[in-house]
């Protein structure tokens, strides 16, 4: 690690430690050496959350694919509700698109509209979910991306 440190034409690349050691003082070592850090078994999952950390991304679903994918009809009451509770997360999540984020944000959505007793948007919550958990980027973007339109759509 200090040799990639040292040469200065990579110096600057992330380094993620990729380990099937649990020895506590060898675990605490890596960590402190590299930028960051998964135990083996990996999961895609956790893979792409670490990398993510490091390299640039963008989504690559427009809002209009995201507005053609999703039609979830609701009351006004119902997205005035959804606003208020969720709008602002949705807009921080949205600038990063962090899995373990969209994932909070599915279950805490299927939540209320399970107590709300609105199928389609537990439906909603859920194929989001799956998709975060099946590590399906481009279709978890657009279900995500659609969420913006049902609620402020009139």
């Amino acid at each position: 690690i200090e040799q990639l440190r040292a040469t200065e034409i990579i110096c600057n690349i992330p380094i993620v430690a990729l380990t099937a050691s649990t020895v506590r003082g060898s675990v605490e070592r890596i960590k402190n050496r590299c930028d960051g850090y998964l135990m083996k078994p990996v999961s895609k999952y956790e893979l792409f959350e670490e990398l993510a950390k490091f390299l640039p991304h963008q989504r690559q679903v427009t809002e209009i694919e995201a507005v053609q994918e999703e039609t979830i009809v609701l009351d006004e009451p119902l997205k005035a509700q959804l606003r208020a509770l969720f709008l602002i997360k949705y807009l921080q999540i949205k600038e990063f698109m962090i899995n373990s984020e969209i994932e909070d944000f599915s279950v805490a959505l299927r939540k209320f509209a399970e107590k709300n007793d609105i199928v389609d948007l537990v439906n909603y919550a859920n194929e989001l979910s799956h998709y975060v958990n099946t590590f399906k980027i481009d279709k978890m973007s657009s279900k995500f991306l659609a969420f913006e339109r049902f609620i402020c759509k009139t």
